[in-house]
């Protein structure tokens, strides 16, 4: 995992390699997704590289953009399938240049289209706080996993500090989406069904087959940025921290 060391060599590479935007607001939109992004995507690349065997088949449950599974594909060399609801031409096209084979379909409404024990490791990265019906997804991923593989799971935590802020001064959460309201192709502020603690995940996760192996609070950490913020950052209690990372092994 030489290629995480050089933090500043690994943002210019997320910057060019991630899929999203298109047109005049490509760099600068870009640049603020990977900025607003990085820990959660280093740690998670992390977790993956831990979990992950070279024959192993590796599904990316919600891939768009595609940042994650372009540096597995490329860094870590496994063979990577993908599952997106929204989708661009640039991002259909990067996926083929990565050899990535991709699926499209609704992960709310649709049975994921692989057979029973299919994959070893799937990945749901920021997916399930865009669902109305979570424990669907998390069943079909039970079922696509073979016997003692691995789900890695990371959601936005509820419990941060930023929406004890908003709780305490506005008595709501930012980003929640009020019932029936939700367009995942509009750009109205409102961005998530529901989020979670880690509590809940952990719950979720057990009542649908799967043991929890190990979690972890995720802290956006940039490679450049201000050293206070940082300190500050790391003496948060943990459970204030931005976001959730789960790993859970299939139990049969």
């Amino acid at each position: 995992m030489d290629f995480l060391k050089d933090k500043r060599e690994l943002f210019r590479y997320l910057c060019s390699e991630i899929p999203f935007f298109e047109g005049e607001e490509k760099k600068t939109d870009e640049k603020k997704y990977i900025t607003d992004n990085y820990g959660r995507i280093v740690q998670t690349v992390r977790f993956l590289n831990r979990y992950l065997k070279p024959n192993d088949r590796f599904l990316d449950l919600g891939i768009y953009p595609g940042h994650i599974a372009v540096i597995v594909a490329r860094k870590l060399g496994i063979r990577v399938f993908g599952v997106a609801l929204t989708t661009s031409e640039v991002f259909e096209n990067k996926m083929k240049e990565n050899k990535i084979n991709l699926v499209k379909l609704d992960l709310d409404r649709q049975d994921i289209s692989f057979d029973y024990g299919t994959f070893h490791v799937v990945l749901c990265s920021e997916v399930i706080e865009h669902l109305d019906s979570p424990s669907r997804l998390i069943r079909e991923a039970y079922r696509i996993l073979a016997n003692d593989g691995f789900l890695i799971l990371t959601t936005p935590n509820i419990a941060r500090i930023r929406n004890r802020i908003s709780f305490f001064f506005h008595g709501v959460s930012p980003n929640i989406c009020p019932p029936g309201e939700y367009n995942p192709f509009s750009s109205h502020e409102w961005l998530h069904f529901r989020e979670y603690t880690l509590g809940e995940i952990q719950k979720l996760l057990r009542e649908n087959g799967f043991h929890v192996v190990e979690s972890d609070y995720l802290i956006n950490k940039h490679f450049d940025e201000n050293h206070l913020r940082t300190m500050v950052k790391g003496l948060m209690p943990k459970s204030l921290r931005r976001g959730i990372i789960v790993v859970a092994r299939k139990a049969h």
